[in-house]
C-alpha cells in the first residue's frame, strides 16, 4: 500500500503530524501521487503547515498559496 494511502487516512482522521510523516514516507519512496500536491483537495488541509511548504519544493511543486495562486479550483464558468 502507497505511504499517500495511509497519509489520507491521518487526515481523515485529523492527525496532521501523522499524516505529514507518511508523507515524508512517500517522498522517500518517490510515490508520484506527490505530483499532486500542489492542487488536489485532499492536501487542503496541510497547505499552511511550513512542513508542507517545504515538500513541495522539495518534490519540485510551486505554492499556489504562497504565490496567490486559488487554493481551490475556480467553480466559474470560463466566457466563450
Amino acid at each position: 500500500m502507497p505511504a499517500t494511502d495511509f497519509e489520507i487516512m491521518y487526515l481523515g482522521l485529523g492527525n496532521k503530524e501523522e499524516a505529514l510523516a507518511w508523507l515524508e514516507k512517500a517522498f522517500e519512496q518517490k510515490d508520484a501521487w506527490l505530483s499532486f500536491l500542489a492542487v488536489h483537495r485532499n492536501w487542503n488541509p496541510l497547505q499552511d503547515d511550513p512542513r508542507f511548504a517545504d515538500l513541495l519544493r522539495r518534490v519540485g511543486l510551486p505554492n499556489l498559496r504562497a504565490e496567490g495562486g486559488p487554493a481551490e479550483p475556480s467553480t466559474t464558468k470560463p466566457t466563450p
